[in-house]
């Protein structure tokens, strides 16, 4: 009779040691998954919805920069081309600010790719605009106007489809991110305890 007690002891003993080592682990890994979902969630707030913002920005900035530049050459009064001429410097000096904030945001080797390949585009628009400024400035409005009607448009779009391919990459990336931190919160959890059997019939 005693070693029948000691064996049924010692299975129930083992019986809530191995509950207890699932349990265990189902906390480890509940615990995991809700780092990964926070290192998700982060991920989201730190980099790509900064990094969104700031190329939102950027192409508002290069959209009212690109029709100042037009409209700077179209203005007969030179009060009113000065003006906007101002603008596009005020223009400008804001898009500095948003790129510089997008740079900030760059961690991977392809996003600066992408980033390189915009600025090296954007510098050459922006010469070719700098020219156009200096000679509507100085009322040299035949000069600025070939120069307008020269390969700014190009530059433009080359510069504007380098901007798009960033938008798309840091697009991919938020939603990516997104769906990690989904699937974390998602992952099932399942009971430590048997589930019961079904009637015998």
């Amino acid at each position: 009779m005693q070693l029948r007690n000691v064996k049924i002891g010692i299975r129930a003993a083992g019986m809530f040691t191995l509950l207890g080592v699932l349990v265990l682990v189902m906390g480890l890994v509940a615990l995991y998954e809700t780092r990964r979902m926070d290192s998700a969630t982060d991920e989201i707030r730190i980099t790509w919805m900064p990094a969104v913002i700031a190329l939102g920005e950027v192409s508002s900035n290069l959209g009212r920069a690109r029709a100042l530049t037009l409209r700077s050459v179209l203005e007969d009064s030179s009060s009113a081309r000065h003006t906007t001429l101002d603008k596009i410097v005020q223009v400008n000096q804001q898009l500095e600010s948003d790129l510089k904030a997008y740079e900030r945001t760059i961690i991977k080797a392809d996003d600066r790719a992408l980033f390189d390949a915009f600025i090296g585009l954007s510098e050459r628009y922006h010469g070719l605009q700098k020219a156009i400024r200096s000679a509507a400035g100085n009322d040299q409005l035949d000069e600025a106007r070939r120069l307008v009607n020269g390969p700014l448009a190009e530059y433009a779009d080359s510069m504007m489809k380098a901007l798009g391919e960033l938008i798309a990459y840091n697009t991919q990336g938020a939603e990516q991110a997104s769906q990690r931190s989904t699937s974390s919160c998602r992952w099932p959890t399942p009971s430590p305890w048997p589930s019961a059997s079904p009637p015998a019939t």
